[in-house]
């Protein structure tokens, strides 16, 4: 229950249900980056494996072990689909009529980096 009380009160909710708390994180980047470089996968799928410093993930905070679940709320099942959707929001056509400025990437993360991010974006909320 202590990470609960750290998040949101979605998170509390789901722990007092019996559930888990929430471990997917979404993480922004500018279209001019493409989040991928600098990052290796394992064997294909979407859990980090290596991340080289200063590369845009290192610099969001993303960690080695995590796993890409989504690029703008599409499911990533394998490298090749993550790769193709950071390829095609990173360039800004991603069908849309208007150009877009970010694209969000989201991360299923372990239970101590959940209570740890969410710790961190309640001070960034109440600092802003």
């Amino acid at each position: 229950m202590a990470g609960a009380a750290a998040g949101s009160a979605r998170n509390a909710a789901a722990v007092l249900k019996g559930e888990a708390p929430r471990t997917v994180f979404t993480f922004t980047f500018s279209v001019d980056v493409a989040f991928d470089r600098g990052v290796q996968f394992q064997h294909g799928c979407n859990k980090i494996a290596k991340i080289k410093e200063g590369s845009a993930a290192a610099k969001k905070g993303l960690k080695v072990g995590w796993t890409v679940v989504g690029v703008d709320s599409v499911a990533t099942p394998s490298e090749k689909a993550l790769r193709a959707a950071v390829a095609k929001r990173a360039s800004g056509k991603s069908g849309r009529r208007r150009r877009r400025h970010f694209y969000s990437v989201e991360c299923r993360v372990d239970e101590e980096a959940a209570v740890a991010l969410r710790v961190h974006r309640r001070k960034d909320l109440l600092h802003e």
